[in-house]
C-alpha cells in the first residue's frame, strides 16, 4: 500500500471519528483497534493490519498496525507521530534562538 494506490479520506463522518479518538505514543496496536472499532461502530468496513513502515530511504523497517478502509489508509499513530516530530523540531528551533547559546 502506498500513496500511488490508496486515497485520500474525504468523507467527514469518518474524518470526525478519526479526530475524535485519543491516541498514545507507542501503541499503534491499541491505536488502530479503537479506530477500527470505532469505523465499524459507525457502520464502515474498517480492517486492522499489521506490518511494516518505512520512515524514508535508508531506514529500518517499524514493525507497525494501521487500518484500512476501502482504498484508504487510515493510520492514526503516524499522523500522531508527525505531529510530536513538528513540535520536537520547533522546540529545537526555539532552544537555538535563547541568547548567549552557541
Amino acid at each position: 500500500m502506498t500513496p500511488d494506490n490508496t486515497e485520500p479520506i474525504t468523507d467527514p463522518k469518518v474524518i470526525e471519528i478519526f479526530d475524535t479518538l485519543e491516541v498514545r505514543l507507542g501503541e499503534c496496536f491499541s491505536n488502530a483497534e479503537k479506530l477500527t472499532r470505532a469505523l465499524r461502530d459507525a457502520g464502515y468496513p474498517a480492517e486492522q493490519y499489521v506490518g511494516w513502515i518505512f520512515a524514508g530511504e535508508r531506514t529500518y523497517p517499524v514493525h507497525h498496525s494501521f487500518v484500512m478502509l476501502e482504498n484508504h489508509i487510515l493510520d492514526n499513530s503516524v499522523e500522531f507521530l508527525k505531529k510530536d516530530m513538528a513540535d520536537f523540531l520547533l522546540y529545537a528551533v526555539k532552544i537555538q534562538d535563547v541568547p548567549g547559546r552557541t
